[in-house]
């Protein structure tokens, strides 16, 4: 990379990066700001939390980041869909329950005011109650 410029990307691709990156890092991952991440780790394997709980840990947790970290967003609005889905592996027919959660956020790019929408989804941990 020597002498060469730094690619750059798109303002939209840039905030969903960022997006991404806060959702996919654990509290206390990142050396330098321990605040930096999504509290839903916090959750991923505790059988006794449920469905709406998670969502609901996961909509503030992401608000709260979004705000902190993603300054280029203003008003954001996050949701979460939680369903539980069955996986199964060809090679050795097993079946697996997992919990795939679908999540959305819409917000305003501050600097050009035009509307930014985000969508992801994660498999989590172990089926817990609805």
């Amino acid at each position: 990379m020597e002498g060469e410029p730094l690619r750059t990307t798109d303002l939209g691709t840039s905030i969903a990066q960022t997006l991404e990156l806060l959702l996919h890092t654990h509290y206390g991952e990142q050396r330098s700001d321990s605040a930096f991440g999504c509290a839903i780790w916090e959750l991923d394997f505790d059988k006794e939390t449920t469905n709406r709980d998670w969502e609901l840990a996961l909509i503030r947790s992401m608000t709260a980041a979004i705000g902190r970290y993603e300054t280029r967003l203003e008003k954001p609005k996050v949701t979460a869909r939680v369903a539980q889905i069955e996986r199964t592996f060809s090679a050795n027919s097993l079946t697996e329950l997992r919990k795939k959660a679908d999540i959305f956020i819409g917000a305003t790019i501050r600097e050009t005011q035009q509307p930014f929408r985000f969508h992801t989804h994660l498999y989590l941990g172990p089926i817990s109650g609805s």
